[in-house]
């Protein structure tokens, strides 16, 4: 008010975006054996130190773990081999729960997605508990195997994962 009262130039206030609570998408409950896949990561370390990466695949109705890769780096060309190999072992999941990684929003995946007619369900950022089943199996993954072995490299941690 006291700087139109003066002359001199008044910004126009910027319109405040309403705030509303994000979107949720409905959560897809398997009901039968290979409908719904859930595919995360894990991470662990060699005795040197050195970073590897463990990607797992599981069917969410049988809990079976049906994939699985170790890499010291992993990009979305390896996910989608890992995929190629599950989907000729078990066919192609109707939906593929995973959540919002640099991996999996990548155009790649969404391309192989729509070429198995598989739907992408995403979990929400800040939500892990939406892809439960993942995230148990990697604790008693972590419980079990990666907490009492030491690992000499890539090698031998894709033996003991694979065992």
């Amino acid at each position: 008010r006291l700087w139109r009262t003066e002359g001199l130039r008044v910004c126009p206030r910027k319109a405040h975006k309403p705030r509303t609570a994000p979107r949720l998408q409905r959560l897809v409950r398997a009901s039968a054996p290979g409908q719904v896949w859930a595919i995360d990561f894990q991470f662990d370390s060699d005795w040197k130190g050195r970073v590897f990466k463990v990607c797992n695949v599981i069917d969410e109705f049988t809990r079976q773990h049906l994939a699985f890769r170790v890499e010291r780096r992993m990009g979305a060309a390896d996910v989608i081999e890992m995929l190629d190999l599950a989907v000729l072992a078990h066919g192609a999941p109707q939906v593929l729960r995973a959540d919002n990684g640099p991996e999996f929003i990548a155009a790649a995946v969404g391309r192989w997605a729509s070429e198995h007619d598989t739907l992408q369900a995403f979990i929400p950022p800040g939500q892990p508990w939406l892809g439960g089943l993942v995230e148990s199996l990697h604790n008693r993954m972590r419980d079990e195997l990666l907490e009492d072995n030491m690992f000499d490299g890539l090698d031998h941690a894709r033996t003991l994962i694979a065992a």
